[in-house]
């Protein structure tokens, strides 16, 4: 479970956060040439403003479409936020998006109102864990209620999981990808490893503990911008 994973909840910080985001972050972030940013977020934006978003603001909207796009945000943003936490905050080059993909999935959780859910993810790499081991993903993790649409992701050298979570919100209404039934878990929930057979994990929702171990990092740290 890696500690250094920006998990971030904005738990008691969130108006303080979204006034940063606005005034300082977002403009900063767009403005990065080192980032692929702006494109993802310009089409989001251009996307969102014509069609409904439901429940969430423009730029919650934008974040998730932002993010489920084809572009190499959806990599270099999840490699940034599995190594975000701590002192590495400060470098963190996605501040904004990690605030409103963040808030988007803690509003759309109790609109849905759905309790916990099965889904299933594949991965390219293979993943050793223990039965009983308490694991995180340490990312936003990108899931399907189709497990063989994960099965033929993972490939056959890679790591199927099927998932019991509580935490995890189907996004398709907000989707660059409206054909794919997509629900993301956020990469401060916890799971249980129920059991390894070959190259398919099974892991349930550790239920009432999502505790962040980095919340609210921009409030604590003297943060470059």
């Amino acid at each position: 479970m890696a500690r250094n994973s920006l998990d971030d909840q904005y738990i008691d910080c969130e108006d303080n956060m979204s006034n940063k985001v606005k005034s300082v972050y977002l403009d900063k972030e767009l403005a990065d040439k080192k980032i692929d940013f702006k494109t993802g977020w310009n089409f989001g934006i251009q996307y969102m403003t014509k069609n409904p978003h439901p429940h969430l603001t423009l730029e919650q909207a934008t974040a998730i479409y932002a993010y489920t796009m084809n572009t190499p945000l959806f990599c270099q943003f999840n490699t940034a936020v599995r190594n975000g936490g701590g002192s590495n905050y400060n470098t963190f080059p996605f501040k904004a998006l990690h605030f409103y993909l963040t808030t988007a999935l803690k509003i759309l959780h109790r609109e849905q109102n759905s309790g916990c859910r099965d889904v299933f993810r594949g991965e390219t790499i293979s993943r050793t864990v223990k039965v009983s081991e308490i694991v995180r993903f340490s990312q936003f993790a990108s899931c399907s209620v189709d497990k063989d649409r994960a099965k033929s992701f993972a490939g056959k050298d890679g790591t199927v999981f099927s998932i019991n979570t509580c935490q995890g919100v189907l996004i398709t209404e907000y989707s660059s990808k409206k054909y794919e039934e997509e629900v993301l878990i956020p990469p401060y929930e916890k799971f249980k490893v129920q059991s390894v057979k070959g190259n398919e994990i099974t892991l349930s929702a550790v239920k009432g503990d999502t505790k962040s171990v980095n919340n609210c990092l921009a409030g604590k740290l003297q943060t470059q911008g």
